[in-house]
């Protein structure tokens, strides 16, 4: 939805292309998860290369993750710690599977 004249986009796939910011717009899946976010499996230094769905600046690790939630083909996703630049992956591990990046 446009704020700023209600124009309204009906979209085919869940997520479209991916929550990405955007001050003008609000958006929402028809089916969405609310519930707590658990980042207990986060793997702190590595890297789950390849696989890239959407790439956007992320305010922080749940943003990242929620998006990730949001997004219909998100399997996981890599968040850069030093300016929470988030990558959403379309497979569980990436491309290849983890690999030890300490900026990460």
């Amino acid at each position: 939805l446009r704020k700023s004249d209600s124009y309204c986009w009906m979209k085919t796939k869940l997520g479209g292309l991916g929550p990405r910011p955007n001050g003008q717009l609000i958006s929402r899946n028809m089916e969405c998860d609310t519930s707590k976010l658990d980042l207990s499996c986060a793997r702190d230094n590595k890297d789950f290369w390849g696989l890239i769905s959407i790439i956007f600046a992320s305010t922080s690790l749940q943003e990242c993750a929620r998006s990730c939630r949001m997004a219909e083909d998100c399997q996981s996703l890599t968040l850069r710690k030093s300016d929470n630049y988030c990558w959403l992956k379309k497979k569980k591990g990436g491309q290849t599977g983890p690999s030890p990046n300490g900026a990460l």
